[in-house]
């Protein structure tokens, strides 16, 4: 987005935080803010947007990148959030949340609690929370589990049967459902997929996690896990992160 004039204008304005090659994903009224800032501006600007315009990826669903999801959903982070991406003070990142419990000869697990600490190869979030500014678009979840008394020495594959057959409830923003309470758990069986990873699902609709809001995710197993079982859950997209 490089204009002739070093001031910031209309044009300008009404681009900020928008990727041009994705405007074709930008809701109604943003394509209707752009277009109508493009109609006052110079020829030169008004070539320079549409030669790149030119370009759209056209949505199509799992031909999307997680920034491409990020880029869609811009217009729903604060305004001073968009405007330090667009003046690159601020960042997205490809990137991964992730939680291991310990699901030993128990029917329920809460993933995410606001007594948890960060970890190495047990958790990279903290109080079942975001630090500040830092926004996180979910793409997709992968749940896995594996036995060993050291969860962090577990093999992690498809889940256990008991985990499979049971139901979990997934809250973001102090409550905010991104799937349905008691949604079957057997979607992170992928024992018969024969593409992606195991246990990894996309989301048709992804959602950003606010910094400072509680992210929880429970489990409700069918019955009892075997002793040693341990389980984690990886929350899969797009970081917002200083430069």
């Amino acid at each position: 987005k490089q204009f002739i004039h070093k001031k910031m204008n209309e044009l300008e304005m009404a681009l900020q935080g928008l990727d041009l090659q994705l405007l074709g994903y930008a809701g109604a009224e943003r394509i209707q803010t752009v277009m109508g800032a493009l109609a006052k501006t110079t020829p030169a600007n008004q070539a320079a947007v549409l030669k790149r315009v030119a370009n759209i990826q056209q949505a199509g669903g799992a031909n999307l990148s997680r920034r491409d999801h990020a880029m869609m959903r811009i217009d729903a982070l604060p305004a001073e959030i968009q405007k330090a991406l667009a003046t690159k003070r601020l960042q997205l990142v490809d990137d991964t949340i992730y939680m291991v419990k310990s699901a030993s000869a128990v029917s329920t697990v809460e993933m995410f609690k606001s007594d948890d600490d960060k970890s190495h190869g047990i958790s990279n979030v903290a109080k079942a929370q975001l630090d500040k500014d830092q926004f996180f678009l979910i793409t997709g979840i992968r749940v896995t589990s594996g036995i060993d008394a050291d969860p962090k020495n577990a093999a992690y594959g498809i889940v256990a049967k008991a985990i499979a057959n049971g139901d979990f409830e997934f809250t973001i923003n102090g409550g905010q459902a991104v799937l349905p309470k008691d949604s079957a758990a057997s979607c992170f069986d992928t024992t018969n997929k024969t593409t992606g990873r195991n246990g990894e699902i996309a989301l048709d609709n992804p959602k950003w996690i606010e910094p400072g809001t509680d992210i929880k995710f429970n489990f409700a197993f069918s019955q009892a896990t075997v002793a040693s079982t341990n389980i984690k859950v990886e929350l899969i997209g797009v970081r917002v992160v200083k430069v």
